[in-house]
């Protein structure tokens, strides 16, 4: 990561060839490590003890030492592993307003974007067209939360369009965030891999004879928003209970708001896949036209986007 200034940003080229992107792995490497943990931590803390950093006062600086140093061992155990170079997977970071800055640390929250080469003319196609194409086009995003730290790690990156270096960093902490989701070390991350793997085939088999295990109850499969939402504890499920009136109605109108800003935010993310795709054509590195279903590769995603 370079300082921010005169000096020339990698970000900054004017043509590129997609396997000269650097991957997640490279970016974890340049990153300053006390700082990348420390913004990791803050957010575990966030995510415990409340949305306010003062709430980092109630952590003793023993268990702070004890995260950090358990953050590290992860981060070095991704450091060490033989990533995979991806030929047709990239990730982007997608900055937008959170819907309720109450619970969260900053008005804004910034996310992994996971984006299939073959579909880069969906969001260029937005990009060239007005704001309401973000709601005429979808662009599949795909989670990366359940593959394997050997694939994402070889996933490519592209940060052009960032205006801040706390906003690259933001994307390396919900990229660890997310590739941490089911273990802190590859061992365990592997293992836990295996052991959804086995529930998905399960769930699928009993939904295709239609005949669930006797003294078990129905299990159906998740969209990766439920299944992100659920097990973050982020799911409203209505029983919810609030005094303060006024504040819900303030926010009822103010939804309003939030969304068309982050409509915004959504059409800026496809103009940054759009600023991609003109410096791999400059460099002769790019395919235009859309590909119809029955020409699209076969490969499994155990969990997806809708």
């Amino acid at each position: 990561m370079k300082h921010e200034g005169s000096r020339r940003l990698f970000w900054d080229t004017e043509s590129i060839m997609f396997k000269d992107l650097p991957t997640l792995q490279e970016l974890f490497s340049k990153a300053d490590r006390e700082l990348l943990i420390d913004l990791i931590l803050k957010r575990a803390i966030a995510c415990e003890v409340g949305p306010s950093l003062r709430g980092s006062e109630k952590i003793s600086k023993k268990r702070r030492k004890q995260a950090s140093k358990r953050l590290g061992a992860s981060l070095d155990d991704m450091l060490k592993v033989k990533a995979k170079k991806s030929k047709k997977w990239c990730l982007f970071p997608l900055m937008l307003i959170n819907e309720d800055i109450r619970e969260c640390d900053m008005p804004v929250s910034v996310s992994v974007e996971c984006i299939e080469r073959i579909d880069f003319p969906k969001s260029k196609a937005i990009a060239d067209n007005s704001i309401d194409a973000v709601d005429e086009i979808e662009v599949p995003s795909y989670s990366i939360i359940h593959s394997h730290w050997e694939e994402v790690l070889g996933y490519r990156v592209w940060l052009g369009g960032c205006d801040s270096r706390l906003e690259r960093y933001l994307f390396l902490v919900d990229a660890f965030w997310e590739m941490t989701f089911l273990g802190f070390r590859k061992k365990t991350h592997d293992k836990n891999i295996a052991k959804d793997d086995k529930r998905i085939e399960r769930i699928v088999r009993e939904l295709e004879e239609d005949k669930p295990d006797k003294g078990k109850k129905p299990t159906t499969m998740m969209t990766r928003e439920v299944f992100e939402k659920k097990h973050l504890g982020l799911v409203d499920f209505g029983l919810r209970t609030d005094a303060v009136l006024l504040e819900e109605e303030f926010r009822d109108s103010a939804q309003g708001f939030i969304n068309r800003a982050n409509k915004v935010a959504t059409y800026e993310f496809h103009q940054r896949v759009a600023k991609l795709v003109s410096l791999l054509q400059a460099a002769g590195d790019y395919e235009s036209r859309f590909l119809e279903d029955e020409e699209r590769p076969e490969y499994e995603f155990k969990i997806q986007a809708n």
